[in-house]
């Protein structure tokens, strides 16, 4: 399939549009890339300086605040992302599950895949995947996503989050309503 046909298919499903856009393929094609435990923790990265970014865009900032801002770990970032507005309640939950997750790949080594029970908990917990693979069923479409998969529901949320939260830093936008169609 070309890759004009494959985009003209993708426009008709509307409350998914997003996966229309070029960015989100290639977000999911680099957190594809990797094994589980890289993938989220790239995915991690790139949120933890989405956060940071969109921080720095909402606030009136001085050399002392920014650096402030940058020492601020990831839960920090997103309890005060999430406390400006800049994020809805659930891209706050969601990140707060991503960040768990990530620090058990990243300090424990028995944590290398998605087998870990509480990964599988964790992983399960993620509404935004919910969001986004009852969308595609509603479209009959699955975008070579697996429902069922762990793996897709953390890439799937990695590449929504970021692409949500580096859509917020250009546009100034606050947070996108997930049950709304963009």
């Amino acid at each position: 399939m070309t890759k004009q046909s494959e985009n003209q298919k993708r426009k008709k499903y509307t409350g998914i549009a997003f996966i229309n856009r070029p960015e989100y393929e290639d977000i999911l094609k680099e957190l594809r890339m990797e094994t589980p435990r890289g993938g989220t923790i790239v995915g991690h990265t790139k949120l933890e300086n989405l956060l940071e970014e969109l921080l720095l865009s909402r606030l009136i900032t001085n050399k002392n605040i920014k650096d402030n801002i940058k020492g601020l770990n990831f839960d920090k970032k997103n309890n005060l992302c999430y406390a400006i507005g800049a994020i809805s309640k659930v891209e706050y939950d969601d990140l707060k599950k991503i960040n768990e997750i990530r620090n058990k790949f990243a300090h424990r080594l028995e944590y290398r895949d998605f087998n870990n029970p509480k990964i599988q908990e964790l992983c399960s917990d993620l509404k935004l995947a919910k969001n986004i693979f009852d969308k595609l069923n509603e479209a009959g479409k699955d975008f070579g996503f697996d429902s069922a998969s762990l793996r897709n529901k953390i890439e799937a949320s990695l590449a929504f989050l970021i692409f949500t939260l580096d859509n917020k830093v250009r546009t100034g936008s606050r947070f996108h309503d997930c049950n709304k169609p963009w």
